[in-house]
């Protein structure tokens, strides 16, 4: 009784340092999916319930014999990936976990923290069993980001809303979001009018909103409103390309017209009676940037 409680002690601490360990590690690499470091927290404190089920688990399972240990370690890899990967389906249909990159965050983390859990707690601990654990946790660090990158088709979208220069009075919030510095908007907001007049656009633009959000290839979408607002409309985000979309009074052109878009589409809804615009920016995490563009005309 007394071991079997020790080995319960034993499988708890190591399940808390090894989920603590994959999600802080991935954090200070920046391979950390799950946005602000509030959510770094809730994936500590949302795995408590499942933690004490591996120590239980621990307490209850026999240890393996000395001839059947490798046989035996496969199956608790397997058994305590199985309880890591079933919680989190518990937890993501009875809770929520608030979006992708979060969702996928916890995956890796507590599948991993499972199956490393029962296999240092319950095997005999050979040199083979203690690099099976730690190909594991680096696998559980390094393999998501890239991983989710690839799947969800992630990339550095650059938005732009641009508005004629007549509208001196026209201004957006945020104004701008997601750069590292301020020369950094201005090399931005240059290439963005450059385009502009790449394209053949014969009025004077100024950019009010310039945001950027995600990781991967570099994208860019201008859009340029040019009168009042409209109703609910999906602009697809570029895939890997520049697009401009230009408000016209029979819909929304895009130049070039053939320029590759993803799934994903940037929302702008009007509101008529106040002339201004709403705007919804989707990431491949699953976090949308919200925002909105407010239309005064010059006085004269």
């Amino acid at each position: 009784m007394r071991r079997r409680l020790l080995r319960l002690v034993e499988a708890v601490v190591a399940a808390l340092v090894v989920n603590a360990l994959i999600l802080s590690v991935a954090y200070a690499l920046g391979l950390w999916l799950g946005g602000h470091t509030d959510n770094l927290w809730l994936l500590l404190r949302l795995p408590v319930p499942f933690i004490a089920l591996l120590g239980l688990v621990a307490a209850v399972l026999p240890e393996p014999v000395e001839k059947r240990a490798t046989r035996s370690a496969f199956g608790l890899v397997i058994l305590g990936f199985a309880l890591g990967s079933g919680y989190w389906y518990l937890v993501a249909r009875t809770c929520g976990l608030g979006f992708l990159g979060l969702a996928v965050q916890a995956f890796a983390s507590w599948s991993a923290t499972g199956a490393t859990t029962l296999l240092i707690t319950l095997s005999h601990r050979s040199c083979r069993v203690l690099i099976s654990v730690a190909v594991i946790c680096f696998l559980a660090v390094v393999v998501p980001a890239p991983a989710f990158n690839r799947l969800a088709h992630n990339q550095e979208l650059t938005v732009a809303f641009v508005v004629p220069a007549a509208l001196n009075n026209a201004s957006a919030y945020p104004k701008e979001i997601g750069f590292d510095s301020q020369s950094e908007v201005e090399s931005t907001t240059s290439h963005v009018l450059q385009l502009i007049r790449a394209s053949g656009m014969p009025r004077e633009y100024r950019v009010v909103h310039l945001s950027r959000q995600g990781k991967g290839k570099n994208s860019l979408a201008v859009i340029l409103v040019n009168a009042s607002a409209t109703n609910r409309t999906l602009l697809p985000e570029p895939d890997t390309a520049e697009v401009i979309y230009v408000q016209q009074p029979e819909g929304w052109a895009k130049k070039p017209a053939d320029a590759p878009t993803l799934g994903r589409s940037i929302e702008i809804s009007g509101h008529a009676e106040r002339n201004d615009w709403s705007f919804a920016i989707p990431a491949a995490s699953g976090i949308r940037l919200m925002g909105g563009i407010r239309m005064s005309e010059t006085d004269h």
